[in-house]
Protein backbone atom coordinates (compact mmCIF):
# COMPACT_ATOMS: atom_id res chain seq x y z
CA UNK A 1 0.00 0.00 0.00
CA UNK A 2 3.06 2.35 0.97
CA UNK A 3 4.37 1.68 -2.25
CA UNK A 4 1.84 2.67 -4.29
CA UNK A 5 0.75 5.55 -2.52
CA UNK A 6 4.68 6.69 -3.05
CA UNK A 7 4.42 5.85 -6.81
CA UNK A 8 1.43 8.22 -7.17
CA UNK A 9 3.31 10.70 -5.61
CA UNK A 10 6.36 10.42 -7.94
CA UNK A 11 3.61 10.61 -10.73
CA UNK A 12 2.35 13.51 -9.62
CA UNK A 13 5.41 15.07 -8.95
CA UNK A 14 7.55 14.26 -11.89
CA UNK A 15 5.16 15.90 -14.20
CA UNK A 16 5.07 19.21 -12.66
CA UNK A 17 9.04 19.73 -12.86
CA UNK A 18 8.61 18.62 -16.44
CA UNK A 19 6.41 22.04 -17.04
CA UNK A 20 8.91 23.70 -15.24
CA UNK A 21 11.50 22.92 -17.08
CA UNK A 22 10.21 23.38 -20.16
CA UNK A 23 8.92 27.09 -19.29
CA UNK A 24 12.53 27.80 -18.52
CA UNK A 25 13.97 26.61 -21.91
CA UNK A 26 11.30 28.46 -23.84
CA UNK A 27 11.78 31.64 -21.38
CA UNK A 28 15.66 31.29 -22.32
CA UNK A 29 14.81 30.61 -25.66
CA UNK A 30 12.48 33.91 -26.00
CA UNK A 31 15.82 35.64 -24.24
CA UNK A 32 18.04 34.77 -26.70
CA UNK A 33 15.76 35.20 -29.77
CA UNK A 34 15.54 38.95 -28.72
CA UNK A 35 19.16 39.56 -27.82
CA UNK A 36 19.94 38.08 -31.29
CA UNK A 37 17.24 40.18 -32.73
CA UNK A 38 18.19 43.50 -30.87
CA UNK A 39 22.05 42.60 -31.94
CA UNK A 40 20.69 42.28 -35.58
CA UNK A 41 18.71 45.68 -35.69
CA UNK A 42 21.71 47.87 -33.38
CA UNK A 43 23.81 48.72 -36.01
CA UNK A 44 24.47 51.34 -38.30
CA UNK A 45 26.22 51.55 -42.13
CA UNK A 46 29.14 54.26 -42.27
CA UNK A 47 29.59 55.13 -45.95
CA UNK A 48 30.64 57.69 -48.07
CA UNK A 49 33.01 59.19 -50.66
CA UNK A 50 37.16 59.63 -50.53
CA UNK A 51 38.55 61.24 -53.35
CA UNK A 52 41.82 63.67 -54.46
CA UNK A 53 42.71 67.07 -56.16
CA UNK A 54 44.61 66.65 -59.21
CA UNK A 55 44.63 69.73 -60.31
CA UNK A 56 42.78 73.16 -61.37
CA UNK A 57 42.31 71.42 -64.68
CA UNK A 58 40.98 68.27 -63.70
CA UNK A 59 39.71 68.84 -59.92
CA UNK A 60 38.59 65.89 -57.86
CA UNK A 61 39.37 61.79 -58.79
CA UNK A 62 38.30 58.80 -56.51
CA UNK A 63 40.58 57.85 -54.38
CA UNK A 64 41.13 54.15 -55.64
CA UNK A 65 43.06 52.04 -53.32
CA UNK A 66 42.51 54.45 -50.55
CA UNK A 67 41.76 52.85 -47.00
CA UNK A 68 39.27 53.84 -44.49
CA UNK A 69 39.79 52.40 -41.14
CA UNK A 70 37.21 52.57 -38.34
CA UNK A 71 38.98 52.55 -34.77
CA UNK A 72 37.31 52.74 -31.17
CA UNK A 73 37.63 56.13 -29.79
CA UNK A 74 39.39 55.50 -26.43
CA UNK A 75 42.60 53.68 -28.81
CA UNK A 76 43.06 57.07 -30.48
CA UNK A 77 45.56 59.70 -28.85
CA UNK A 78 43.64 62.92 -28.01
CA UNK A 79 45.87 65.32 -29.53
CA UNK A 80 46.07 62.84 -33.23
CA UNK A 81 44.09 64.84 -34.72
CA UNK A 82 45.77 68.10 -34.02
CA UNK A 83 48.77 66.60 -34.59
CA UNK A 84 48.14 65.38 -38.32
CA UNK A 85 45.84 68.56 -39.14
CA UNK A 86 49.51 71.20 -37.85
CA UNK A 87 51.57 68.54 -39.73
CA UNK A 88 49.54 68.97 -42.79
CA UNK A 89 49.35 72.76 -42.57
CA UNK A 90 53.47 72.75 -41.88
CA UNK A 91 54.09 70.31 -45.03
CA UNK A 92 52.31 72.94 -47.13
CA UNK A 93 54.24 75.60 -45.59
CA UNK A 94 57.66 73.76 -47.09
CA UNK A 95 56.12 72.97 -50.47
CA UNK A 96 55.52 76.73 -50.67
CA UNK A 97 58.35 77.99 -49.44
CA UNK A 98 60.64 75.38 -51.92
CA UNK A 99 58.37 76.08 -54.80
CA UNK A 100 58.32 80.48 -53.95
CA UNK A 101 61.90 81.00 -54.44
CA UNK A 102 65.21 78.34 -55.33
CA UNK A 103 67.15 80.27 -53.27
CA UNK A 104 65.40 78.85 -49.64
CA UNK A 105 67.60 76.21 -48.25
CA UNK A 106 66.76 72.74 -49.17
CA UNK A 107 64.03 72.97 -46.48
CA UNK A 108 62.89 75.53 -47.86
CA UNK A 109 63.59 78.47 -44.39
CA UNK A 110 65.94 81.04 -44.27
CA UNK A 111 64.95 84.44 -43.51
CA UNK A 112 63.03 85.10 -46.41
CA UNK A 113 60.86 82.65 -45.81
CA UNK A 114 60.58 83.79 -41.82
CA UNK A 115 59.59 86.99 -43.71
CA UNK A 116 56.56 85.02 -45.67
CA UNK A 117 55.49 82.97 -43.10
CA UNK A 118 55.20 85.38 -40.03
CA UNK A 119 53.92 83.53 -37.48
CA UNK A 120 53.31 80.11 -39.07
CA UNK A 121 56.82 79.55 -39.36
CA UNK A 122 57.95 76.65 -37.80
CA UNK A 123 61.64 75.20 -37.41
CA UNK A 124 62.54 72.63 -39.63
CA UNK A 125 63.49 70.51 -36.10
CA UNK A 126 60.08 71.07 -35.02
CA UNK A 127 58.73 69.65 -37.99
CA UNK A 128 60.38 66.62 -38.05
CA UNK A 129 59.73 65.96 -34.82
CA UNK A 130 56.08 66.17 -35.42
CA UNK A 131 56.47 64.22 -38.24
CA UNK A 132 58.03 61.47 -36.44
CA UNK A 133 55.42 61.47 -33.62
CA UNK A 134 52.50 61.17 -35.78
CA UNK A 135 53.77 58.44 -37.84
CA UNK A 136 54.24 56.69 -34.58
CA UNK A 137 50.43 57.40 -33.41
CA UNK A 138 49.42 56.39 -36.82
CA UNK A 139 51.40 53.37 -36.81
CA UNK A 140 49.61 52.10 -33.59
CA UNK A 141 46.25 53.55 -34.25
CA UNK A 142 46.23 51.26 -37.42
CA UNK A 143 46.75 48.27 -35.43
CA UNK A 144 43.71 48.93 -33.43
CA UNK A 145 41.18 49.13 -35.93
CA UNK A 146 37.87 46.94 -35.79
CA UNK A 147 37.21 47.65 -39.48
CA UNK A 148 39.32 47.99 -42.43
CA UNK A 149 37.81 48.64 -45.82
CA UNK A 150 39.33 49.48 -49.58
CA UNK A 151 37.76 52.35 -51.61
CA UNK A 152 35.94 50.52 -54.97
CA UNK A 153 36.26 52.59 -58.19
CA UNK A 154 34.19 55.08 -57.75
CA UNK A 155 35.23 56.70 -54.74
CA UNK A 156 32.71 54.52 -52.27
CA UNK A 157 33.05 52.54 -49.24
CA UNK A 158 30.88 51.02 -46.62
CA UNK A 159 31.54 49.70 -42.59
CA UNK A 160 28.92 48.30 -40.28
CA UNK A 161 29.24 49.01 -36.85
CA UNK A 162 27.68 48.74 -33.38
CA UNK A 163 26.90 52.01 -31.40
CA UNK A 164 29.29 53.56 -29.79
CA UNK A 165 32.21 55.81 -30.20
CA UNK A 166 34.58 56.12 -33.13
CA UNK A 167 37.56 57.48 -35.60
CA UNK A 168 37.10 57.12 -39.23
CA UNK A 169 40.88 57.15 -40.68
CA UNK A 170 41.24 58.10 -43.90
CA UNK A 171 44.43 56.83 -45.50
CA UNK A 172 45.02 57.89 -49.17
CA UNK A 173 46.85 55.92 -52.14
CA UNK A 174 46.96 59.13 -54.50
CA UNK A 175 47.92 61.78 -52.82
CA UNK A 176 51.44 61.51 -51.19
CA UNK A 177 54.17 64.31 -49.25
CA UNK A 178 57.68 62.57 -49.63
CA UNK A 179 59.37 66.20 -49.12
CA UNK A 180 61.20 65.89 -45.94
CA UNK A 181 57.95 64.16 -44.22
CA UNK A 182 58.03 60.83 -42.88
CA UNK A 183 55.05 60.64 -42.14
CA UNK A 184 53.05 61.12 -45.56
CA UNK A 185 55.59 59.59 -47.47
CA UNK A 186 53.26 56.75 -48.11
CA UNK A 187 50.09 58.69 -48.23
CA UNK A 188 48.14 61.21 -46.98
CA UNK A 189 45.61 60.82 -43.79
CA UNK A 190 42.95 62.44 -42.06
CA UNK A 191 41.07 61.16 -38.85
CA UNK A 192 37.71 62.41 -38.11
CA UNK A 193 35.07 61.47 -34.97
CA UNK A 194 32.16 58.97 -35.52
CA UNK A 195 29.65 58.97 -32.58
CA UNK A 196 27.03 56.14 -33.37
CA UNK A 197 23.85 56.17 -31.16
CA UNK A 198 21.38 53.18 -31.19
CA UNK A 199 19.37 55.52 -33.08
CA UNK A 200 21.46 56.19 -35.90
CA UNK A 201 21.15 54.11 -38.78
CA UNK A 202 23.05 55.69 -41.76
CA UNK A 203 26.27 57.70 -41.23
CA UNK A 204 27.84 59.76 -44.01
CA UNK A 205 31.59 60.35 -43.55
CA UNK A 206 33.32 61.71 -47.15
CA UNK A 207 36.67 63.38 -47.21
CA UNK A 208 38.98 64.91 -49.99
CA UNK A 209 43.26 65.32 -50.07
CA UNK A 210 43.26 68.86 -51.61
CA UNK A 211 46.68 68.78 -50.39
CA UNK A 212 48.69 71.56 -53.38
CA UNK A 213 51.68 72.38 -54.95
CA UNK A 214 50.89 76.03 -53.07
CA UNK A 215 48.56 78.08 -50.92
Amino acid sequence: MKIRIIIALLMGILPSITMAQRKQIQTRKRTTSIYRTAQKTSTATISGLVTFTVNSTYGNRPDLGSVVYLIQADKVPVDFTSNVNKLTDQAKMFRYCRNADKKFSNLGYDSGAKSILGNSYVEPKEFWELSFNVQDQYNNIKKEAISEVLVEVDGKYKITAKPGNYYVLFVSANKKYDYQCVAFEKGLFYAEKCDISKEKKSIVKSYNFDFKEDL
